[in-house]
């Protein structure tokens, strides 16, 4: 009985085997065989592309064509005189919003036997009834909440003419009147009433008198509205400068709304456009001078566009809060009081530099 049980456990136990055998046998002949795991290399990147990648086309990998923004001299028109330097924009920057030399009230008249004498260069800034001068001004000065030249969204709101002292290293604050405050290197900016819409007509005879017989008077800003271009007043009183032989300088205002149409900052390829919409103005504004010539030989006068309200940061120039030509405005008030850079470190008023170049004009020294 023994020895069959045992015989029965030995054939059992060589059946074992034996499947055991065969399973193993299968088992390595259909598994893959086993993966080696070594470490990324840390010279060449895998070669390997992720399912969700797209491969380049070759219009994408070539590198597109970038149109440079314009610089902000291209927002002017120079025929005559030279646009400012990096240091000529600093300076004037630095001039109109010195923190100890604020722009004040000088004066205000409503006649021209009224306005008391003043030992500083002047200029002043004309324009049709709401062309928007004393936004500009309060942009020129650098403190447009501020509100130094009160602005008003109705037309004709200025009145009588206003003066304001603005610049000087330092102010004699102990003075009781206010251009006794001025100190050497200031210079005085008027705003005069607007003409045409709402204007009266007896102010015309009175700021005459004002561009003819004011000695301290070196240059007439003329507010153009860009949108609109230049009006047979403008013409009117274009020619009056032109005969008379005062100094002027045209600056289209509210060209912000030529260049950027909305709040955003405008892209460099929108931007080019926009500029390319503002040498047609450009052109036909200077047909328009064309005009006062008399049939004379073609007269070149530099242009300037200026915006109180919108700035373009990033583009050399437009820097420190000011608003799209502002600078340049500025520039050419301090040209036309004369200040000149003197051996290469500091600006004075130089007397010489206040008479015109032109032959034509008046001498208002």
């Amino acid at each position: 009985m023994d020895s069959i049980v045992r015989r029965t456990c030995l054939v059992h136990i060589a059946r074992s085997r034996i499947l055991g055998l065969r399973h193993t046998s299968t088992a390595t002949t259909t598994a893959p065989p086993p993966t080696r795991h070594t470490l990324p290399s840390t010279t060449s990147p895998p070669t390997t592309t992720s399912s969700r990648s797209k491969p380049s086309s070759p219009a994408s990998s070539s590198p597109a064509k970038e149109i440079a923004p314009p610089k902000p001299v291209d927002l002017q028109r120079y025929h005559v005189s030279s646009p400012p330097t990096p240091a000529q924009q600093t300076y004037a920057h630095r001039y109109f919003q010195n923190p100890a030399s604020p722009p004040i009230h000088l004066w205000t008249a409503a006649k021209f036997s009224t306005i008391p004498r003043s030992p500083y260069p002047e200029v002043c800034f004309v324009g049709r009834s709401n062309v928007g001068k004393s936004s500009l001004l309060n942009a020129v000065f650098g403190r447009p909440k501020e509100k130094i030249a009160r602005v008003s969204s109705k037309a004709g709101h200025t009145k009588t003419l206003n003066a304001f002292g603005v610049g000087g290293s330092q102010r004699d604050t102990a003075a009781k009147e206010p251009l006794k405050q001025l100190m050497s290197g200031a210079l005085v900016v008027v705003d005069t009433p607007g003409y045409g819409y709402h204007s009266r007509q007896e102010w015309g005879p009175e700021i005459n008198k004002f561009f003819e017989k004011r000695k301290q008077l070196r240059k007439v800003f003329l507010l153009i509205d860009a949108l609109h271009g230049i009006k047979p007043r403008d013409l009117v009183l274009l020619q009056h400068f032109e005969t008379v032989g005062i100094d002027y300088q045209i600056v289209l205002s509210k060209v912000d709304r030529i260049v950027m149409t909305d709040s955003k900052v405008p892209g460099a390829e929108k931007l080019a456009r926009q500029v390319a919409k503002l040498d047609k103005i450009y052109q036909e504004v200077e047909e328009q001078l064309t005009t006062l010539d008399e049939g004379k030989r073609r007269k070149n006068r530099d242009v300037l566009a200026a915006s109180a309200e919108k700035q373009i940061k990033g583009l050399q120039g437009w820097g420190g809060g000011a608003k799209i030509g502002i600078e340049a405005v500025r520039w050419a008030v301090l040209k036309a009081c004369g200040f000149v850079l003197r051996c290469g470190k500091s600006w004075v008023c130089d007397a010489h530099s206040l008479r015109s170049t032109d032959p034509g004009s008046k001498t208002f020294l």
